[in-house]
């Protein structure tokens, strides 16, 4: 049987793809043993003609899952290794620069109950909670073990937040 850990963050992969594909993007995620931080990638994809073909803006992520966080009426608050941290503020701090794909954080919240965090039935799939998404921009944290974050409620990870972050991409705004 799976260790706990690698459950969540299979049910993390799953969410995102499922998110990606209802979006109509390609989403790639890591399956190599070493990823160096970035779990994956969603690949936007224009009309060349009647052809569909990558279209070069991409929007790479660090995904995290967890029971470990709290939530109130404007934020989602977790405790983010200060290395991740670390690393997502530097890939931001140099696409800022022109020199990286941007990179964000991707955090399934699940319930605490583990009996709770999927069901199945013939009319549906349920897998409870959300993904969050955040950009870590700014310096690094100081911090050898964690840093706190706040995750603004309205950054859920839907087929359209998808859409719209590589829009922005595309259209230089993010």
């Amino acid at each position: 049987m799976l260790t706990t850990q690698h459950i969540e963050e299979g049910l993390s992969r799953a969410y995102v793809s499922a998110v990606a594909f209802r979006a109509g993007v390609n989403v790639a995620i890591n399956a190599d043993n070493f990823d160096y931080g970035i779990d994956g990638t969603f690949k936007g994809i224009n009309f060349i003609g009647t052809a569909r073909k990558p279209s070069g803006n991409n929007l790479d992520f660090q995904m995290k899952a967890s029971i470990d966080w709290t939530i109130d009426s404007t934020h989602v608050t977790y405790d983010l290794e200060a290395d991740t941290y670390n690393h997502l503020a530097d890939v931001m701090n140099h696409f800022r620069y022109g020199r990286a794909t941007p990179a964000m954080l991707i955090l399934l919240c699940l319930p605490k109950d583990q009996t709770k965090w999927l069901e199945v039935d013939e009319d549906q799939i349920l897998l409870r909670k959300c993904c969050y998404f955040h950009f870590i921009e700014g310096e690094p944290t100081p911090n050898k073990s964690t840093t706190r974050i706040k995750i603004d409620r309205a950054n859920k990870l839907t087929p359209g937040s998808v859409q719209a972050l590589l829009q922005k991409i595309r259209a230089g705004k993010l």
